[in-house]
């Protein structure tokens, strides 16, 4: 918008400049044009002063010339003509034939614009009608023009000085007008999901405060509205929780106590129904901690520094049991001390990146978690590399952008899964203002999940 009134306030200060400076020249041409005619009518008297000394004799003639360019201080060419149309006197490089005919001459004196020798002349005619003379006084036009082009020059660049500095003017006093808009627009950006606080109305324009007002409207509705989700999504997981976690106590007692009356697949059904709790549960688990994490900015988490072997260990153990029951071997390579990030937050990260490593892996196979540093040009830490490798049925290249995707899940994959694990991963690491990518394992197989975390300090 401001570029647009600022090429709209530009152009109009054009085009009036345009106008005014036609006017001004338009003007300034009529003013001399009036100052010229003034010299010829001028000069016209002078030659008839002197007339009958210039028709005697060369000496009298160049009297009468230089009474002739006294004009206004402007060369002048005079011709003195009797009345049959014979030049009886003329100023050197005129025409031979009079500017204008007697008999055309209406009126003791007049002025006319004539064409002679190829050349336009601004004339005056005097009838002298005691001497029975007509003096002719003329001036080539040009001589107007080349005037008329020095003046529009001398006032060319002034002018457009003056429209540089009114440029210069509008673009400063509109970047001030629109500039409490500017604040508005950072007030508006700075507002976050976790905080909608009302826009101060104080200072601002009395064209914005009806914009503020309305603003501050809409962000006590939306704010209501996202406080009702939270709550909902945080009752109802927490109302899940409970029931879900009797039901698996439960499911153990029937197989602890039945445990000989069971048959093989009466056991195997109690183990399957106690795996869809489980999921049920993480799922639950899943959905509270996405209900906290969405309001939240990059940058505002609580990180410090925090021992990454130790965190890769841990999220090895809570994989562990799921990846012995599918005899899948586990690898891990740290070449990191120290990580700056939420601890808990990235424990969930890489505890969801292994389980659907070993979710998803194949048999007998194996998954790999390999963490890096990348160093800047000065030798700091930059930022620290983590990737986790399986070497499953892998994902079609396809559906790689829409793994984050809530609750989507691969069509015809044996895994089974919430579709929220990678949601979460990828919300944790925006918030430590990190990078996820995927890519497809070599010929086919496997998925690789890389994180990417930058280091923003150095650890004390």
């Amino acid at each position: 918008m401001r570029r647009r009134l600022i090429a709209t306030t530009l152009g109009s200060s054009i085009v009036c400049w345009l106008v005014s400076l036609g006017i001004i020249v338009g003007v300034a041409w009529s003013e001399a044009s009036d100052v010229f005619d003034e010299a010829l009518e001028e000069g016209a008297r002078l030659v008839a002063t002197f007339g009958p000394g210039l028709l005697h004799g060369a000496a009298q003639s160049a009297d009468g010339d230089r009474a002739a360019d006294a004009g206004g201080g402007v060369r002048l060419y005079y011709q003195i003509v009797d009345r049959h149309g014979t030049v009886l006197r003329r100023s050197p490089d005129v025409p031979v034939q009079p500017f204008v005919p007697p008999q055309q001459v209406h009126g003791d004196d007049a002025t006319s614009t004539v064409r002679r020798a190829r050349r336009l002349w601004r004339v005056h005619v005097l009838h002298a009608r005691a001497q029975g003379i007509y003096v002719q006084v003329a001036q080539p036009l040009e001589k107007r023009t080349e005037l008329l082009g020095d003046m529009a020059e001398n006032l060319v660049w002034p002018a457009l000085a003056l429209l540089a500095l009114l440029a210069a003017l509008n673009w400063w006093v509109i970047r001030r007008q629109l500039r409490p808009l500017e604040r508005l627009a950072e007030d508006i950006g700075r507002q976050s999901p976790q905080d909608m606080k009302e826009l101060s109305a104080a200072g601002q324009a009395d064209e914005l405060r009806p914009i503020v007002q309305a603003l501050n409207g809409v962000l006590a509705r939306l704010g209501e509205a996202l406080q009702s989700e939270r709550r909902f999504t945080a009752d109802a997981a927490h109302e899940l929780r409970t029931p879900l976690a009797g039901l698996r106590m439960k499911i153990q007692l029937l197989q602890r106590r039945h445990a000989a009356a069971l048959d093989p697949a009466q056991r195997q059904d109690l183990a399957l129904l106690r795996g869809d709790v489980d999921r049920a549960t993480a799922l639950v688990d899943n959905l509270l901690m996405l209900a906290r994490l969405d309001p939240q900015r990059p940058g505002s988490l609580p990180c410090e520094w925090v021992a990454l072997p130790a965190l890769v260990d841990a999220a090895l153990a809570d994989v562990a049991a799921a990846a012995a029951a599918k005899r899948i071997g586990l690898h891990a390579a740290v070449g990191a001390d120290t990580v700056w990030a939420h601890g808990s937050l990235l424990r969930s990260v890489l505890r969801n990146l292994l389980d659907n490593a070993v979710r998803y892996g194949r048999v007998e196979g194996q998954v790999r978690i390999h963490a890096s540093q990348m160093r800047s040009a000065a030798g700091a830490v930059a930022a620290v590399h983590i990737v986790v490798r399986d070497d499953g049925p892998g994902v079609a290249p396809g559906d790689l952008p829409r793994l984050t995707q809530r609750f989507f899940r691969v069509l015809g994959n044996a895994g089974q899964g919430s579709g929220l694990g990678l949601s979460l991963v990828e919300r944790i690491v925006a918030l430590h203002g990190g990078q996820l990518r995927f890519a497809c394992g070599g010929e086919g197989t496997g998925l690789s999940v890389w994180i990417e975390l930058p280091q923003r300090r150095a650890p004390a």
